[in-house]
């Protein structure tokens, strides 16, 4: 037997999420905000849900809850928001900031590298794992010592 592997539509994901609303506020439980990860579909099932993030002038990042209409925010998750942008930057190499500027992360590996040589580090975390960061693209760790 074949076992297939089928994800969610925004669609499906934006149902669950009101039933879970309206189960959940039957019980007495108030929801305030949702927190999820960036994937286009979390951004097309908030789209689903009312908000609009395509007019970052205009955004509206919350929903109406289905029974009462009080607003549920939608809170991007920052360390996995975080990581999609290591990520998209290391893999594109350059970003260019609005006055134009260009933003090179080879100058992210020069410091790591530099560090390594010199034997000390300037006040920054960079570590190994953050220039070969391919072998742990979805890994959020959140370092509670630093």
């Amino acid at each position: 037997m074949e076992i297939t592997h089928r994800t969610l539509t925004a669609s499906e994901k934006a149902n669950i999420v009101r039933q879970a609303l309206i189960k959940l506020s039957e019980v007495g439980v108030t929801i305030t905000s949702l927190t999820y990860d960036g994937p286009s579909v979390n951004f097309a099932m908030a789209k689903d849900l009312g908000t609009d993030f395509s007019d970052v002038s205009n955004i509206k990042s919350y929903l109406l809850h289905p029974i009462n209409k009080s607003k549920i925010y939608i809170i991007f998750d920052p360390c996995h928001m975080l990581k999609l942008l290591r990520n998209n930057w290391a893999k594109c190499k350059s970003f260019i900031d609005s006055d134009g500027n260009n933003i090179n992360y080879d100058f992210i590996k020069k410091l790591y590298y530099l560090q390594q040589s010199e034997l000390f580090r300037f006040g920054t975390k960079l570590r190994k794992a953050h220039i070969n960061w391919e072998k742990q693209k979805r890994n959020v760790f959140i370092d509670r010592k630093s």
